[in-house]
């Protein structure tokens, strides 16, 4: 008796019957008599998947045919097996034995039944084993495991395993597998601004502000992540005396509002301007952005009719709305809210936003209380 409850002996080979692959053989030493049979009907028939070879479950007249398809059915699941060893070696152990089970005893309803049982198992391991499998970015799991919704994941990269938030659905016109850089929402009680910007609050719209002149920034590390795209948005709120784009370089303030580049020395993303007019935005007016910002940016007004000591609460920047004849222009690029940049080429670099204007902020400031930024 082996472990299945099978009895099982070495077959004998004679000149007789060398080329008959359907005798059994007897429990004695003497050579087997050839017995006639005729092939019994088929009670069952058990489809396997792996090779598309009916089983005829109910017969005792195991023929070569069937033998040889489900040796090989279990012979693709060991390579299979072997190539994902470390997942599977439990399985492959058993897959072993039952090869083994099938070349050494009398073929029966039971030994087939096993055999089944042994390619479900395959399948069942090699559907397990893409647990183990390992992802360097959101997409590549989009990729693979189109059914994946969004949330945080483990991304292996650089040798390192790292939780990173994919979004699944699609960003800026383009299929899901985005990796998270940021995200704030400050229309949510539990949120705090980032620590280098203040939280001031007008109208109960909480807003994170800066509190002094220059740039103040949001550092978003990419984390190693490969991307070459960047998909976001800001929304944001004008105070006072706003001045559009300024003729100065990437590094300083070119921008009274918020500048968003990546790596070092900076490169540019994506920039979002608030002016004092409607008139003051290049996207309104004879007013041109800096070269190195091109045609990538946004800019609108919080105060249509004139710059106000406070924050523009009733007109958020950026959101593509409330935009007067004039300033209409500025409300026309169809992915508004969002931007989306296309880098040309693969990086990692780590991401800065940079909240900036060229004043005191007594005098004009810029607020935030909303951004996303994405990379693929």
């Amino acid at each position: 008796m082996n472990q299945f409850g099978y009895k099982t002996q070495d077959p004998v080979t004679t000149k007789e019957n060398e080329n008959e692959g359907d005798d059994f053989i007897q429990e004695n030493d003497q050579e087997p008599e050839r017995e006639a049979y005729q092939r019994q009907k088929a009670t069952k028939v058990a489809q396997s998947n792996a090779a598309g070879v009916k089983v005829q479950a109910g017969s005792c007249a195991c023929n070569q045919k069937i033998r040889k398809g489900l040796l090989q059915s279990l012979q693709s699941c060991i390579n299979v097996l072997n190539a994902m060893e470390s997942c599977t070696s439990r399985n492959k152990r058993a897959v072993y034995e039952n090869v083994q089970l099938m070349s050494s005893c009398a073929c029966s309803q039971k030994v087939n039944s096993d055999l089944i049982q042994s390619l479900k198992s395959c399948t069942d391991a090699i559907i397990t084993t893409s647990s183990c499998m390992t992802f360097s970015s959101c997409a590549e799991i989009k990729s693979n495991k189109p059914g994946s919704v969004s949330g945080n994941y483990q991304l292996h990269i650089n040798n390192k395993s790292v939780t990173v938030y994919c979004h699944m659905g699609a960003l800026c016109g383009i299929d899901g597998g985005w990796a998270r850089l940021g995200k704030l929402d400050m229309t949510q009680s539990s949120s705090t601004c980032p620590s280098s910007l203040q939280l001031i609050t007008q109208s109960n719209t909480r807003i994170c502000t800066k509190n002094k002149v220059g740039c103040q920034s949001i550092p978003l590390p990419s984390q190693g992540l490969k991307y070459s795209q960047v998909c976001g948005r800001v929304r944001g709120y004008h105070r006072y005396t706003l001045d559009g784009f300024l003729n100065r370089g990437i590094d300083g303030v070119y921008v009274d509002g918020v500048s968003i580049t990546r790596g070092s020395p900076r490169k540019h993303v994506w920039s979002l301007g608030g002016s004092t007019y409607n008139a003051g935005c290049p996207c309104s007016s004879s007013r041109r952005a800096a070269s190195f910002v091109g045609s990538d940016y946004y800019c609108e007004s919080g105060f249509p009719s004139g710059p106000q000591n406070t924050f523009g609460v009733a007109d958020p920047l950026w959101d593509g709305k409330n935009c007067p004849s004039n300033e209409a222009r500025c409300c026309s690029p169809p992915l508004l809210p969002w931007f989306l940049k296309r880098i040309g080429s693969t990086t990692t670099d780590n991401i800065e936003m940079r909240l900036c204007t060229d004043e005191a902020p007594n005098n004009e400031n810029i607020g935030i209380d909303q951004y996303e930024i994405y990379i693929k």
